[in-house]
């Protein structure tokens, strides 16, 4: 069973953090934070496979959900990802139906998919929990991240693929494919956002986003997003040590 998932089909509001330092021991204190889900970046962050495990040991200190957002839709990294323990994945750059399907297909076992079966790893306890290859399908959360303006025209589409679970839209790549780049706070690329959500939110899909500070959150919300990371965990200790700075300079 899957917590996470459930939760995030009930549609619920929740609140999260990005993770983008790197360090397991960050991982471990921000999942005793209070967050309702954190998202491991493997795309831009100093982060590999080879440690995910660490981190997802990390987060259940907080029995906090994470969310491991793939580097890309490579088929080893998945395989490594799920074997290594994780049930939510998020793949970046979604673009079309079949780039969805795809995706849907490494996360699962056949018939339904095309995941390799092995016993002797985390993910079932190490062959101890013998159901695992049974239920795992069913298990996982898979999330298609939509980052261009022709991935959001194919939005609906995206959203009916069968197992995917969730949309993200990313304000990021979204600036950059209005001509924008980098300026995720531009009235525009909030627009565009605000228009997914409530595409979304029309078709009763469950949708992300990352922004970078609560009010812009909040209106996420208003607008039909489901669950959305406050900045990150470097920004926000960067953003405590200014304050803190500005604080005792008076």
């Amino acid at each position: 069973m899957n917590p996470f998932k459930q939760t995030l089909a009930a549609g619920k509001n929740l609140r999260g953090l990005w993770l983008v330092s790197g360090s397991p021991t960050i991982t471990e204190a921000m999942s005793l934070a209070g967050w309702d889900f954190l998202v491991l970046d493997l795309e831009h962050a100093p982060v590999s496979v080879w440690n995910v495990t660490d981190h997802l040991r990390a987060a259940q200190m907080g029995n906090t959900p994470l969310i491991v957002r793939l580097p890309d839709s490579n088929a080893g990294f998945v395989k490594q990802a799920l074997d290594a323990g994780a049930q939510n994945l998020m793949f970046p750059f979604i673009e079309n139906v079949e780039e969805a399907r795809q995706a849907v297909a490494l996360t699962r076992y056949a018939p339904e998919g095309v995941r390799g079966l092995a016993r002797m790893m985390r993910a079932s306890r190490y062959g101890t929990n013998r159901d695992y290859a049974k239920q795992a399908n069913q298990d996982i959360t898979l999330i298609a991240q939509l980052e261009s303006l022709q991935a959001l025209s194919k939005l609906k589409d995206v959203a009916s693929v069968p197992g995917v679970d969730a949309l993200f839209i990313g304000p990021g790549d979204i600036s950059a494919s209005l001509g924008l780049a980098g300026e995720v706070e531009h009235p525009d690329v909030a627009d565009t956002l605000a228009r997914g959500f409530g595409a979304c939110r029309a078709l009763g899909k469950p949708v992300g986003t990352i922004l970078g500070t609560v009010p812009a959150v909040k209106a996420a919300f208003a607008a039909g997003c489901t669950f959305a990371a406050v900045s990150s965990d470097v920004g926000t200790l960067i953003a405590a040590s200014r304050q803190a700075q500005a604080a005792l300079a008076d």
